[in-house]
């Protein structure tokens, strides 16, 4: 396959996995069942990826990358500091919402192996070192009190993080709600307190 065909027949297998695995999970979706969504025969399917647990990965990948990419967007926007942490947490939360089912097997597989954990560290991390330059422009500008920029980063992940349970657990949660709940006890950390 060539090119663009090649980018969009890819394009297709993911978003047909990443539609099987937030319907049915992990371990119920089958690269048959996969290659079908995609409009694919199985010898494609396997042309792009190895194995499922390589598909999924990919996914994991993907999604993080998105993350990355929005947060390189904002950076060369010149987004405020606050407005920046806002769009930060609004999109972290949305993106577990979003994939409930493909996070819950994030989380329950054994079966994704030591290198690639690291890869998703290495992200987390770059993640990090990106919120800490916002939050010590925020310093910079006044707009932020005195604090550790990587521990005020760390808690940023944190409380997204402490979100994933009630998000996974089908309740009825608003996004809107644990968002305004969120930003506000963040910025009430960062806040000079005046």
């Amino acid at each position: 396959m060539k090119g663009q065909e090649a980018l969009t027949t890819r394009d297709e297998i993911l978003k047909a996995a990443r539609n099987l695995f937030a319907e049915r999970g992990f371990h119920e979706a089958s690269m048959s069942s996969i290659a079908k969504e995609a409009g694919v025969g199985k010898g494609t399917l396997y042309w792009y990826f190895d194995s499922k647990q390589e598909l999924f990965k990919e996914l994991i990948k993907t999604g993080g990358k998105i993350i990355e990419d929005k947060i390189h967007k904002w950076v060369k926007e010149e987004t405020s500091p606050e407005e920046f942490i806002k769009m930060f947490i609004e999109t972290g939360l949305k993106h577990l919402s979003n994939n409930k089912r493909i996070i819950r097997a994030l989380f329950s597989s054994d079966e994704l192996g030591r290198e690639f954990k690291r890869e998703l560290f290495e992200t987390r991390y770059r993640i990090i070192n990106s919120l800490e330059m916002v939050i010590q422009q925020g310093i910079n500008e006044g707009k932020f009190r005195e604090v550790s920029t990587r521990h005020a980063a760390a808690a940023i992940i944190g409380i997204i993080n402490g979100m994933t349970p009630a998000l996974l657990c089908d309740t009825e949660d608003d996004i809107e709600e644990l968002l305004g709940f969120s930003f506000d006890f963040i910025m009430k950390g960062l806040g000079k307190g005046d």
